[in-house]
């Protein structure tokens, strides 16, 4: 089925349109750049070029819908009982929603009126069911200045905005420190190769109403064109300077896998992973972004470390921690559906049960020297409230009975009557079993409303106040004035009941609104502890030590943490920055990448405030890490892997200063030797000269030894073994032995006795 063949969305005659798609029309007008769900009945369905995008994304049969009017259109459509499982899937694969329902209301004409009831963008999201829990959510605001770029992010469902202002490389820094799920740009934005992976909207000027900070002001208009009513409550923003975290870069991130593995990019292997014992969803995304957030600000590191320091060497703490924070959901994304009055009786029982321990967690707190986090006991009262009001049992909260007893007198009569009418339909039920004779007879409940059901097999006679309402080949519905009276009074019943509790689940919200700052603060305090509880038992189970802060880099049996969790005898290095530079031979597989990603790991958890691997650790805060390790060939930017390296060396000695460490793993390899070693050199010159930043370089060109005989500013290592034991000493190693690794992966011994036979051939 070709779209070409059918009727387009932009070819419509509106004022020949049937009322259905006029409706349609003024929406879809509305939200072009969006998948348009109308409802229809029981279904949601997309029209035109929508189906055919919907039909791909979800599986669902692409067909066609007839009228009269305008002759055939493509439609796809869903039940719309199941409607979350597709917008999902559509969001999963970046297409906008807006679901357009019907309601009871009526037009002048009797016709039925619809509304837009939601929209959806991956950025702003409050659902937590189309969240992942352990997962920030973040939407990305820039705006570029003449000499500057502006960029405001939030992640919505917490209810934080940052912001912050910077230039091309640090901005794309940022990019790569947040992964945002969507970003906004005006129209004329011109985006570069280093941010097309993300998601963007180009926003017309309308969202740019203040002139003082367009990043923001746009960042505010889309969250209340997307969410509307529905807009949580932000925080105050919060300014911050790009100057006071880590800068690093999108490819160092990624050969550091400080958040995902190179092997497939999982979170499993990554640094982040290996230190990863946090029990709470806020938890786990905060311990995320501490990782990815390296401070530069030396007490800020310090006051993480001794309350890590604290915990580590407290036992009464550490159990208290472990026994109260499994309990403890996510509230702190709930706080942002309390603050928009859309919390759910479920939610509020998650909140209630993470507010249980309030008065446990702030002992701690006081011992740990860290914020009061129950004010005036405003949250012990709430919770008490809580506590009162919301039912304990989960299953009765998912049936609707979420109102424990005694909270309103009216709503306990009320339930009384009710469970009384509902005997009553089960003995009117035993009655007409024995006065018709039928056993089969039943009472059933559908849409709202009692029947009886008297399978048509029977022969006996049903009674003269019968009244059937509907027959097939398998049953017959009847009622009865009996029936009629009683339904009435129990559907009566119910309705108060429902109104009763709508109102104190109104009440509740509204005064919980109140409050839902001091949820929010609750909610961070409790993730900082679980972050901090997690590296304190990192620190035990790993023999990890709280780094110094020196003048120099210095580094004692250093271990990889994600190496060390995953190989039992993994051997620790030492290594000591005596010059600006160290150059690090050996031969393959000795360890040479590794110990470049060791260091860089133990440089991030370091100034993330987190405890190290390594029997000693002394560095002077940087405030810019560089890593070069794994350039490949790219298909789509053209560019060989030689090509590649040249262009992120490019970027390294465009953006490093005094502050900087460097790592660079065997730069020139892809081409050959003379050509390879000759660039290295000159990389290696020009950072000593120009850029005066720390650096350690791994190398199969021992000849560089020769080039750089006088230079006093860069050390010569290299990695050997010594009776079965790795360790790094001084000199330059011109071992390489790549027959000898290809050997050991199995390749044919043809292949071997060949390379041998031409190795001492080759010049």
């Amino acid at each position: 089925m070709k779209f070409q063949n059918y009727l387009k969305f932009e070819n419509l005659n509106y004022d020949n349109l049937p009322f259905i798609l006029k409706q349609y029309y003024d929406f879809k007008a509305k939200y072009k750049h969006f998948i348009l769900l109308f409802q229809i009945g029981d279904f949601y369905e997309t029209y035109f070029e929508d189906a055919i995008n919907f039909s791909d994304v979800t599986g669902s049969l692409l067909t066609r819908k007839k009228f009269k009017e305008t002759g055939d259109i493509l439609m796809s459509g869903i039940p719309s009982k199941s409607v979350n499982v597709y917008i999902e899937k559509l969001l999963n694969r970046n297409y906008n929603v807006a679901v357009v329902s019907q309601t009871q209301e009526k037009d002048d004409n009797g016709k039925t009126v619809r509304k837009i009831t939601n929209i959806y963008t991956k950025g702003c999201l409050i659902e937590l069911g189309f969240l992942n829990p352990n997962e920030n959510n973040y939407l990305v605001s820039i705006y570029k200045n003449e000499n500057y770029y502006e960029l405001a992010y939030t992640d919505v469902s917490v209810g934080e905005i940052f912001v912050t202002k910077g230039n091309l490389y640090e901005i794309e820094a940022e990019l790569a420190r947040l992964n945002p799920v969507e970003i906004i740009v005006p129209n004329n934005f011109e985006s570069n190769d280093t941010i097309l992976p993300y998601k963007f909207e180009h926003l017309d000027e309308k969202f740019y109403k203040d002139k003082n900070n367009m990043a923001l002001s746009a960042l505010n208009s889309y969250i209340e064109f997307i969410l509307g009513y529905y807009s949580p409550d932000f925080e105050k923003i919060k300014e911050y300077s790009l100057d006071k975290l880590l800068l690093i870069d999108f490819h160092t991130r990624s050969n550091l896998e400080l958040l995902k593995n190179s092997y497939n990019n999982e979170y499993k292997g990554s640094v982040c992973y290996a230190v990863d014992n946090c029990f709470t969803p806020m938890g786990k995304r905060l311990l995320k972004s501490m990782v990815s957030s390296p401070v530069c600000d030396i007490n800020k590191i310090k006051n993480r470390l001794k309350i890590i320091t604290n915990i580590k060497n407290n036992p009464s703490i550490m159990n208290v921690l472990d026994a109260k924070l499994q309990n403890i959901g996510d509230i702190l994304r709930l706080s942002c559906r309390v603050s928009n009055g859309t919390i759910t009786p479920l939610e509020f029982l998650t909140v209630r049960m993470g507010l249980k321990n309030i008065v446990e967690l702030e002992n701690i707190n006081k011992k740990l020297s860290i914020k009061n986090i129950n004010e005036d006991e405003i949250l012990q009262d709430f919770y008490d409230i809580l506590d009162r009001t919301i039912q304990d049992d989960i299953e009765l909260v998912k049936e609707g009975k979420y109102i424990k007893e005694g909270v309103n007198s009216d709503l306990d009569i009320f339930i009384c009557e009710y469970n009384k009418e509902k005997e009553k339909i089960k003995e009117y039920e035993t009655k007409l079993r024995e006065t018709t004779g039928i056993k089969a007879l039943k009472i059933v409940k559908k849409a709202g409303s009692y029947t009886i059901e008297v399978p048509n097999t029977s022969v006996n006679y049903t009674g003269p106040d019968f009244k059937i309402i509907q027959k097939n080949k398998l049953i017959t519905k009847y009622t009865t004035d009996t029936l009629i009276s009683l339904d009435k009074r129990i559907n009566s019943t119910k309705n108060k009941i429902e109104e009763i509790k709508a109102n104190i689940l109104e009440n509740l919200r509204a005064y919980s609104k109140e409050i839902a700052p001091k949820i929010r603060e609750f909610s961070k305090t409790v993730a900082y502890l679980d972050v901090m509880l997690s590296i304190a038992k990192s620190a035990i189970e790993n023999d990890m030590i709280s780094p110094d802060f020196k003048e120099n880099l210095n580094i004692v049996n250093g271990r990889h943490i994600g190496a060390q969790k995953i190989f039992l005898n993994y051997e620790p290095l030492s290594i000591k920055f005596d010059t600006q530079g160290i150059m690090l031979t050996g031969a393959n597989g000795i360890g040479k990448s590794m110990l470049l990603k060791e260091i860089g790991t133990l440089v991030v958890l370091a100034q993330a405030g987190f405890y190290v691997s390594a029997d000693k650790f002394e560095l002077k805060p940087f405030k810019k890490l560089f890593s070069s390790l794994n350039a490949k060939d790219e298909i789509i930017s053209k560019k060989s892997a030689h090509q590649n390296q040249m262009a992120q060396v490019k970027r390294i000695i465009d953006n490093s200063d005094s502050n900087s460490l460097i790592l660079l793993d065997e730069i020139g390899k892809n081409t050959n030797y003379k050509e390879g070693a000759a660039l290295f050199y000159g990389i290696i010159k020009y950072i000593i000269e120009k850029r005066e930043s720390l650096f350690i370089f791994t190398t199969h060109f021992p000849a560089l030894k020769n080039l750089f005989a006088n230079e006093n500013k860069l050390s010569f290592y290299e990695i050997v073994k010594h009776e079965d034991k790795r360790k790094v000493i001084q000199g330059v190693s011109s071992l390489s032995r790549g027959i000898e690794s290809a050997k050991n992966e199995d390749l044919p011994d043809s292949i071997i006795e060949f390379a041998k036979c031409a190795y001492n051939s080759i010049n």
